[in-house]
């Protein structure tokens, strides 16, 4: 269950719910800085859904006659290996990529991180994982857009080191690891 039945296909599954949320992030956009990013997409048809609701949620919000003028960038999370294999596709459609390590690690090598039985197989440093989230890293620059990357690897020091060769833009971690990573990134050297 909990590799098939969560995040967008939740709230593909349960619209009014999920438009509720959309209406509420589209307000809030109006009056402050929003990046609205979509979780675990696997095909262009669940963009396009997601992309679609967000849309039937800006309709509704003018039918209240409640601005919705301010654009916001709208990307998605690169979690799925499908995604990551037509990352050049998506990302004429998305705003941003998050490359999601934690969970593409485990669904490229087949391998939860909880289970006990495989997770010494779990390794973000694999080499299929590595040429995957370069690849992401590229299709997005090509495109002109920004790619980040959340998970463990993010605020690992050697991945970090990897992350920014790829030429990864941003890296979500947690507030403690923020002075080392800033002091590591700093004594990279430029390219």
């Amino acid at each position: 269950p909990f590799l098939g039945y969560r995040a967008i296909r939740i709230s593909l599954m349960q619209k009014a719910f999920f438009r509720t949320q959309l209406r509420a992030i589209i307000r809030t956009a109006q009056h402050y800085p929003v990046r609205l990013m979509f979780p675990m997409i696997a095909s262009i048809e669940e963009l396009d859904a997601a992309l679609s609701e967000l849309n039937l949620a800006k309709g509704e919000l003018r039918q209240r006659t409640i601005d919705v003028s301010k654009p916001f960038p709208v990307g998605m999370m690169m979690e799925v290996p499908s995604a990551a294999l037509l990352a050049d596709q998506f990302a004429k459609k998305a705003d941003f990529f998050s490359i999601g390590t934690n969970d593409l690690t485990q669904y490229i090598l087949a391998a939860e991180r909880g289970n006990s039985r495989v997770a010494h197989l779990y390794s973000t440093s694999h080499p299929a994982v590595l040429q995957l989230i370069k690849d992401i890293a590229a299709a997005a620059h090509r495109a002109g857009k920004p790619v980040g990357v959340c998970g463990e690897f993010a605020a690992d020091s050697e991945g970090v080191k990897i992350l920014c060769d790829f030429g990864i833009d941003e890296l979500s971690v947690a507030p403690p690891a923020i002075p080392r990573l800033k002091e590591l990134i700093r004594s990279l050297p430029i390219k």
